[in-house]
């Protein structure tokens, strides 16, 4: 696509993995996939066309997953760490629950309660009402099994 690819290190393996996953679930072959153009750190600071976006490191759902804060529009692009009134999947290979935990509550709790989130799924929310009322992380959360 000529696009450049960034990934966090931590999903380094799970790349590899795709050739045979692709055999293996969709009876398909795929050609390899290239190393990334460059690897997200926590942190770091990305340009889209000339706005800032910044890179936080949230493993739990995926060891290397990460969302991006676009602070001057108080937005979050949270992939699949937090969801309205839900959290990711912490079922999967490489996946941990509690971590997940940590990272919601160390990387999304801290920023503004205004924040809105836009997940991989569903609709969006905001930091606030989520630290109010999700029953994984929220106020009165019950938790994870």
């Amino acid at each position: 696509t000529g696009a450049t690819f960034h990934l966090h290190r931590d999903d380094l393996l799970v790349l590899q993995d795709v050739p045979e996953r692709a055999r293996l679930w969709l009876d398909s072959e795929v050609d390899p996939i290239d190393e990334p153009d460059a690897y997200l750190e926590h942190g770091q600071i990305i340009q889209v066309g000339k706005q800032e976006l910044e890179v936080r490191h949230t493993p739990g759902h995926a060891p290397g997953h990460v969302i991006f804060i676009y602070h001057a529009g108080a937005m979050v692009f949270g992939g699949d760490t937090l969801f309205q009134n839900s959290i990711g999947r912490y079922d999967l290979p490489g996946a941990d629950g509690p971590t997940l935990l940590k990272s919601i509550r160390e990387q999304l709790f801290t920023l503004p309660d205004d924040y809105v989130v836009y997940p991989g799924h569903g609709g969006a929310t905001t930091i606030g009402d989520e630290k109010e009322t999700n029953p994984f992380v929220g106020r009165h959360a019950v938790g994870i099994e």
